[in-house]
């Protein structure tokens, strides 16, 4: 394996992309890249052998790219501190009946890869049609060498068992034909992958892997994502604030045919209850985990686009005509600047309606723990819409209380729920004991439950 970096700068985080087959150093360009990151590039697998140095970068995150997941694979224990890694177009099984490239397909390009050869496997690569941007990306080698490098691939997948780490992403194109997309869905149990108009080899698709290695895994998506299975079960209160907020914006007469961009999708709550209804002429889901935004475009009953990642520093769609949000908000560290983006992203009249949590929100854990998010109150949202060109015409606000049989419960709640990405400060078995007698004494009830507090603030506003 050869590399080459892209870009060198000190940066603290370092994206390693394993390319595909036939790839050489400038298959990608500084261009490619997303913002406050480092990149070296891996290509060529006519030797397997593996020489890179990162050790001197603090975070470190993988993306891969057709036969480059399964080299990606074979060399992860060397990199393995990598937090998030995005696999695209490729397998971790290559060469496979069910989940990667059929043997007699793999062995039939093999065995007559010459240039004739060599420009109708590009077609194919690029969809059908060699433009500028494939002929200039692939390698410019001829296909003797290209041969070889297929054939130790070859070799390499039959006798060298490469490790099956976890995988934060995998993404798919629609029209691959290089792996057969109902082999890919196959091939990725544990992560589902995200399938997307486009070719085996399309830029967008890299990039979007590309931008998923380049930010680390924070705490709180980490804990979202590791509790997406558990998490509807569990949030209960989240699903009727998701109805509530529904019901609010139908009630209103949402236009229909309108470009929408729900905030912090979750599994899909508030998708399923409103997408159906008010049908969008696309419906972008966002959220810090790409398997939620996977999740909730199951409900959505209409064309979805996924915007994944930290919404403060994602690009936002333009011509917006509606916005939704809900019990995400409160995730938000700068929401004037946030509504701000909204305001230029959106059209005249559009609406902005969420959910979020006001000041007595988990207050029980704010008064043991001292350890909270910071929730400003109805009018403190309200004067940050005003400056950011935003009319409230609507602000609910109501108070509840969930019931547990102790404070384990609540605990474990917090847990299934995602929230403990936040609150893992206080999981020590001592602080445990401590803050469980508190809750009791302070927080307990007649019949020896204790409570938690829930405080939903709804809001509907307008582009002025």
């Amino acid at each position: 394996m050869k590399t080459a970096w892209i870009r060198k700068s000190g940066a603290r985080r370092v994206v390693v992309f394993f390319c595909g087959f036939a790839c050489d150093a400038d298959f990608l360009r500084e261009s490619d890249l997303p913002d406050g990151c480092d990149a070296v590039s891996v290509y060529d697998y006519a030797s397997l052998d593996f020489d890179l140095d990162v050790s001197g970068y603090p975070e470190i995150g993988v993306a891969a790219w057709s036969f480059g997941v399964w080299a990606a694979d074979l060399v992860s224990e060397k990199l393995s501190r990598a937090d998030a890694r995005a696999a695209v177009c490729g397998s971790p099984y290559p060469v496979d009946a069910e989940r990667g490239i059929p043997p007699k397909i793999f062995e039939a390009t093999l065995n007559s890869f010459d240039e004739r050869a060599k420009e109708k496997f590009y077609r194919r690569v690029c969809g059908g049609a060699l433009g500028a941007d494939g002929l200039r990306r692939l390698s410019k080698r001829g296909a003797r060498e290209l041969r070889a490098e297929l054939e130790s691939l070859g070799r390499g997948f039959s006798e060298m068992r490469a490790p099956k780490p976890r995988w934060t992403l995998s993404i798919a194109a629609k029209s691959d034909r290089i792996f057969p997309a109902e082999n890919l869905a196959r091939a990725w149990k544990r992560t589902p992958p995200i399938f997307y108009e486009g070719a085996h080899l399309d830029m967008r698709l890299i990039r979007r892997a590309l931008v998923h290695a380049a930010r680390p895994f924070s705490k709180v998506g980490g804990a979202f994502e590791r509790s997406a299975g558990s998490y509807e079960e569990n949030a209960k209160v989240q699903g009727e604030v998701a109805k509530r907020l529904a019901s609010m914006v139908i009630s209103r007469g949402f236009p229909r045919g309108e470009r929408v961009l729900e905030i912090g999708c979750g599994t899909g709550f508030l998708t399923r209850e409103l997408a159906p209804k008010i049908s969008p002429s696309v419906w972008f889901l966002n959220d810090l985990s790409e398997k939620m935004c996977l999740m909730a475009s199951r409900g959505a009953g209409c064309r979805c686009e996924t915007v994944s990642g930290d919404i403060s520093k994602c690009e936002i769609p333009d011509g917006l005509g509606g916005v939704v949000s809900s019990s995400s908000m409160q995730w938000i560290p700068d929401l004037p600047s946030l509504f701000g983006r909204l305001a230029e992203a959106s059209k005249k009249g559009a609406m902005l309606a969420f959910s979020t949590f006001g000041p007595r929100n988990f207050e029980e854990i704010k008064m043991l723990c001292g350890n909270s998010l910071y929730y400003p109150d109805a009018l403190e949202i309200r004067d940050m819409l005003a400056r950011a060109g935003f009319e409230c015409e609507r602000v609910e606000e109501s108070v509840s209380r969930a019931n547990f049989g102790s404070p384990r419960e609540v605990m474990r709640h917090i847990a299934l729920t995602g929230v403990n990405g936040r609150f893992s400060a206080f999981w020590t078995p001592a602080r445990f004991r401590e803050f469980s007698a508190r809750y009791r004494a302070v927080f307990g009830d007649s019949g020896g439950g204790v409570g938690l507090t829930y405080n939903p603030v709804f809001i509907i506003a307008h582009r002025v």
